[in-house]
């Protein structure tokens, strides 16, 4: 839910890595900015928030009138029920960019092909260290998960359909 994690990395306890992050596209859009004198990649006066980031950069350069209406049809959540292949979300519960808003916990409850975990920690994907084998435990979870997956039938995928063998 794009609306709701803008407003929980827009909060304070967020400032640090919301300003390095914003320091990092500001130098990039200076740098398209140079490569394509043309194109207004750079703004007069700049904002150090995501909504001012994305109404002058990332909606209206990527087909959007600005950033509400990229949020609105870009988020994920509404793609979500459409899901027809075994998928596998995780999202930590304390990490500090997301909302209560952007945990699909319903969904996941009454779809079957849609899975999702929330680990109590994790941050914003710092998922556990690495074990004695040399994965973190996020690589160990998704070949877990495939190996469930394939455990429980073999997908093949081709241009006209997904078929179970």
């Amino acid at each position: 839910h794009l609306v709701e994690a803008n407003k929980a990395i827009g909060k304070f306890e967020n400032i640090m890595y919301r300003l390095r992050f914003l320091r990092s596209l500001k130098k990039k859009m200076k740098q398209k900015q140079e490569q394509f004198p043309d194109m207004p990649f750079f703004p007069a006066k700049w904002k150090y928030n995501f909504t001012f980031f994305d109404d002058f950069y990332t909606g209206p350069f990527h087909g959007f009138l600005n950033a509400n209406d990229y949020w609105e049809k870009a988020g994920v959540l509404s793609q979500l029920p459409k899901i027809s292949l075994p998928c596998l979300l995780v999202n930590a519960e304390d990490d500090s960019f997301l909302s209560p808003f952007c945990f699909p916990n319903q969904l996941a409850f009454e779809m079957a092909n849609f899975h999702f975990l929330k680990p109590k920690w994790g941050g914003h994907v710092g998922f556990m260290p690495v074990n004695k084998n040399g994965f973190l435990w996020s690589e160990e979870l998704a070949l877990h998960f495939l190996t469930t997956i394939h455990q429980k039938g073999v997908y093949s995928v081709n241009k006209e359909s997904i078929t179970k063998s």
